[in-house]
């Protein structure tokens, strides 16, 4: 956390929300609008102190302006260590309302112990269950409900399930990797 905040120059009372993909894709391209243009002066009027880092490469050019017009989002561009931002802010966001599959960045962030705030079409292929409380599901398209759930997921000191981490660690797939191939006993 401290790397994160000496690294972009953030207060420490800062809550920190993180976004992460190839922000070409269109998926994450419309998730980065509604942050900007939706879920941004939604969360600004709670007058809680934050910032929503937003990491990916492939950020078309109209972000520049939304990137200079907000103090409290927070463009990084494409970033090589993405780890060290998973395990660097408070919660992640995903408001991702469009395409389809699991979204991996989700696991990623869930793996590092983080609170996700997701869309309903954001969640799929994860089930409740298996990540526990760290993950609220709001509506899509409903910056009033994502805002609040980043408010709620700001609080939560939840680690994913012995379920998760058994399904999705990647120690856990190794071991059942080198089982169905032979290298380890069932």
């Amino acid at each position: 956390l401290k790397e994160i905040r000496s690294l972009h120059q953030l207060g420490d009372e800062e809550i920190l929300f993180l976004f992460t993909g190839n922000l070409a894709y269109e998926p994450n391209y419309k998730a980065v609008q509604f942050i900007c243009k939706e879920i941004d002066p939604v969360f600004a009027k709670k007058n809680i102190p934050y910032r929503i880092l937003i990491c990916g490469g492939g950020l078309p050019g109209e972000f520049s302006d939304l990137a200079q017009q907000s103090k409290s989002i927070l463009f990084t561009g494409f970033v090589d260590d993405i780890l060290l931002y998973y395990k660097g802010c408070h919660v992640f966001i995903n408001p991702v309302s469009y395409g389809g599959g699991i979204k991996t960045k989700m696991i990623d962030a869930l793996s590092c112990n983080l609170p996700v705030v997701s869309t309903v079409n954001g969640a799929r292929g994860l089930s409740q269950e298996i990540v526990a409380s760290s993950l609220i599901i709001v509506p899509d398209h409903d910056p009033q409900a994502f805002a609040e759930g980043m408010v709620q997921a700001s609080r939560l000191k939840k680690i994913p399930s012995p379920e998760f981490i058994d399904m999705f660690s990647w120690e856990s797939i190794a071991k059942r990797a080198a089982v169905q191939i032979g290298h380890l006993p069932s």
